[in-house]
């Protein structure tokens, strides 16, 4: 009966769908099963006897690796592949021990959660960006505007904000079509991004009005040159 138990947990092992890892005490990779060399590109021979922490990408934030304790423990890390290609992980460490309580092995499970981390920065860019322009929304320059604000006065420097509303637009949709509408709204964001610095902010309020936000200016002269250089680009590449 403990023969057959045993060959039970080899199968559940080697054939989980899951990756998994065994190590012992000190460190050392003991066992892996195959879903572990699928995800890391790692055959059994080459990663047996190692140590895993060379599974661990640069990119998982220290405090992660200090939480990384006897017992217990699961949480998202960034973990390295054979040719160096990093991926996010949901990883469990579970701890084995003997009857004293000391623990002799670890069992670690890998869970490739790139396509979740993925979904998740999508919804998070349409929650701060205009689906249309890709430019920031008005949620996502409240925020920025804060920041710049925040930062205008902990430097004592100047910040400007412009409001910029397009004239005859709805003659534009009701004439040419909202296709041609949208095709519109895109090139005047890039326009505009191209004229601004770097680290000036332009942003989409919705319908045919944008913000740009100055980070930091001379004085209203500086503004206004701003504007004059936005107003003919529109004008000159009509």
């Amino acid at each position: 009966r403990a023969e057959s138990t045993l060959r039970l947990y080899a199968s559940v092992f080697q054939h989980s769908g899951e990756a998994m890892l065994i190590s012992d005490n000190l460190n050392q990779v003991l066992a892996v099963n195959p879903a572990f060399s699928e995800l890391t590109g790692y055959a059994g021979d080459e990663i047996v006897g190692g140590d895993p922490r060379v599974l661990i990408a640069d990119k998982t934030p220290r405090q992660t690796m200090r939480e990384m304790r006897d017992g217990f423990w699961q949480g998202e890390t960034w973990n390295l592949a054979r040719d160096g290609r990093t991926f996010p992980c949901l990883m469990s460490i579970s701890a084995v021990r003997d009857a004293d309580g000391t623990a002799r092995h670890y069992i670690v499970s890998y869970l490739d959660i790139t396509k979740r981390k993925a979904a998740e920065d999508r919804i998070s860019h349409l929650a701060h960006h205009d689906t249309l322009t890709g430019l920031p929304n008005r949620l996502s320059l409240s925020n920025r505007l804060e920041q710049a604000l925040a930062t205008a006065r902990r430097e004592e420097h100047q910040l400007a904000v412009m409001f910029i509303d397009m004239d005859r637009f709805k003659t534009v949709n009701d004439t040419l079509g909202h296709t041609a509408g949208d095709k519109l709204l895109v090139e005047v964001a890039r326009r505009i991004g191209e004229i601004v610095r770097h680290s000036d902010i332009v942003a989409r309020l919705g319908g045919d009005e944008f913000v740009v936000v100055l980070a930091e200016v001379e004085g209203a002269p500086a503004v206004a040159r701003v504007a004059e250089k936005i107003l003919q680009r529109q004008i000159n590449e009509q």
